[in-house]
């Protein structure tokens, strides 16, 4: 039982993957916090790519749970470093997302950092959740192919 436990866990590469997106998910959050608001630009209204970002910052959420579906039907997959890649990028996407909103819009700017590291550690805790499960696919599809 503990060779089989040791086989299917998550193996060292995908772990610092992980833990390079929880750093660059809370390096962006912060540092767009620490900029001073007179260093920013200054406009009446909010930009209308404002908005679509905000939209788009769950759709990242529905975009992890797709890879996972996808790369867990599909029977070729012998590595787990690239579907784990594609789905710690999608967790992170929301802290950029933010993180431009807070440089390009003064109306959105309060809205857009909790908002942006919200959805990240959504993500990132779906993207968490959902590998080991991701993983037990993939030897389970090397030893049936």
């Amino acid at each position: 039982m503990s060779s089989l436990q040791s086989e299917l866990s998550i193996p060292r590469n995908v772990k610092l993957w992980a833990l390079l997106a929880f750093i660059y998910i809370m390096v962006f959050s912060i540092f767009a916090l620490i900029i001073p608001e007179s260093d920013l630009p200054v406009n009446t209204e909010p930009i209308f790519l404002s908005w679509v970002i905000i939209i788009l910052m769950p759709v990242e959420i529905l975009l992890i749970y797709g890879t996972y579906r996808f790369f867990s039907k599909k029977r070729n997959v012998t590595s787990l470093m690239g579907p784990a890649s594609i789905m710690y990028i999608f967790s992170f996407a929301p802290a950029l997302y933010g993180f431009l909103i807070r440089v390009l819009d003064a109306t959105l700017r309060a809205y857009a950092i909790p908002l942006g590291l919200t959805f990240s550690l959504v993500g990132y805790g779906l993207t968490t959740i959902l590998l080991p499960s991701l993983n037990e696919s993939i030897h389970q599809s090397k030893e049936v192919g």
